[in-house]
């Protein structure tokens, strides 16, 4: 089955844009944003609910006008400084970046249209981490009359660059009338901290610097019945060795006694793409030795290509082994 997963992070180089400053023509109409739309059929970081800041690219015959310009949503409609208005005979191009600040270095540039960038996953705690979402390319023409209405304004359509993890955990150990509890502690995934996008692919290059995205759990997630959802979700760049290395601690409870601790350690051979969502599902067994077995589902997070509700499955499992002497 096919697997979909790609993730990346942008190294550019800055290149310098000639700015025109377009003064008020009098009576010519504003040019406005609105209906920042974010694409995602799941659960993302930043939505079209709560999007409030993007920073914004364009051009007119080809001369910037827009150069990373902040627009915020000020009472329902998005604002920003340096008002631009629409000329006749005119064509234009417009992409944006979200959050503002992006955060993003090196940015190059093509037509003056972001073309590349270096991103930097720098929190290792996954409370702190920031979405980066991009809107390609939005044109409109002016011809001898100025647009009006929706036509006025740019609307934007908002990918994911970034990849989403979350963990579901399976007890295996209650069978009949066993009353087992299994306690995950210190869970955690490696993870590449910098990598160049591209941002008319929306694929990562250039991974460097190693990253351990803690999931905070604090005391452990305890599962007492069958199975229990992990909330925590993890955003993370994808890396071309599709390998990445969960590790972490489950305690077995008895009764509410603790009669044992697996520690694990263990590859996933997945390809993560941008815009989608992963969830991994661990189940903890006694059965064949205690493994640990993984698999992995994947939802569209929403990257544009009209699947919403498209969800592909990898069916591998990926046993892993607790530390010897630890049978019960």
């Amino acid at each position: 089955m096919k697997k979909l997963f790609v993730m990346a992070l942008a190294v550019a180089t800055l290149a310098s844009c000639s700015k025109v400053e377009t003064i008020n023509p009098g009576n010519q109409l504003k040019i406005g944003f609105d209906n920042a739309f974010v694409d995602n059929s799941t659960k993302a970081l930043i939505t079209t609910q709560n999007i409030s800041k993007f920073m914004v690219y364009g051009t007119q015959n080809g001369a910037v006008i827009f150069d990373g310009n902040t627009v915020s949503k000020t009472n329902g409609s998005w604002e920003y400084e340096g008002v631009r208005y629409w000329h006749r005979n005119s064509n234009y191009k417009f992409a944006a970046i979200a959050p503002a600040p992006h955060g993003l270095a090196n940015m190059t540039f093509t037509e003056h249209m972001p073309a590349t960038a270096t991103y930097t996953l720098a929190d290792s705690n996954i409370d702190g981490q920031s979405d980066l979402l991009y809107s390609g390319l939005v044109e409109k023409s002016v011809g001898a009359d100025f647009p009006s209405g929706a036509a006025a304004t740019v609307a934007f359509t908002f990918n994911h660059m970034l990849s989403k993890v979350s963990f579901d955990f399976q007890n295996n150990y209650n069978t009949g009338t066993n009353s087992y509890s299994i306690l995950v502690k210190d869970l955690k995934i490696a993870a590449k901290a910098n990598a160049t996008i591209n941002f008319a692919t929306s694929q990562w290059t250039n991974h460097t610097g190693d990253l351990d995205l803690f999931f905070p759990i604090n005391n452990g997630i305890k599962i007492e019945e069958t199975r229990d959802g992990f909330s925590h979700e993890s955003l993370i760049i994808p890396a071309p060795e599709n390998t990445y290395t969960i590790t972490g601690e489950a305690e077995i409870y008895y009764n509410n006694n603790k009669i044992n601790t697996i520690t694990f350690d263990q590859p996933i051979d997945i390809e993560l793409k941008a815009g989608y969502n992963y969830k991994i599902l661990c189940q903890i067994s006694q059965e064949e030795n205690q493994r640990i077995l993984f698999s992995a589902t994947v939802n569209n997070w929403g990257n544009g290509d009209g699947d919403n509700d498209g969800v592909e499955e990898d069916n591998d499992n990926y046993p892993l082994v607790h530390t010897p002497g630890d049978n019960i």
